[in-house]
């Protein structure tokens, strides 16, 4: 896979999806486009498999400020540690 600067690129298999960016705006906008498409399609998400994690301690406070202003603040990890997006 590969994405240009701001963007993000995602791997979909049956139900699992991980998606990756190099900006933390970006990555939360995925997560909420895809929780919009799945309303949409009439499918639940199940919130407690969500995991946004960043890859260092600096990119992990980005992360969270992004995550915290879109709602999704309790998601944000530091290491992977299950399948999820990710901000690289």
């Amino acid at each position: 896979m590969q994405k240009e600067k701001g963007g993000w690129s995602q791997l979909i298999y049956m139900d699992d999806r991980n998606i990756t960016s190099d900006d933390p705006e970006t990555l939360c906008r995925a997560v909420e486009l895809w929780v919009e498409f799945s309303s949409l399609m009439g499918l639940l998400e199940n919130m407690s498999k969500l995991r946004l994690v960043a890859t260092d301690e600096k990119k992990k406070e980005k992360l969270n400020a992004a995550a915290e202003a879109k709602g999704y603040g309790k998601y944000s990890k530091t290491t992977q540690r299950s399948s999820g997006p990710c901000w690289q």
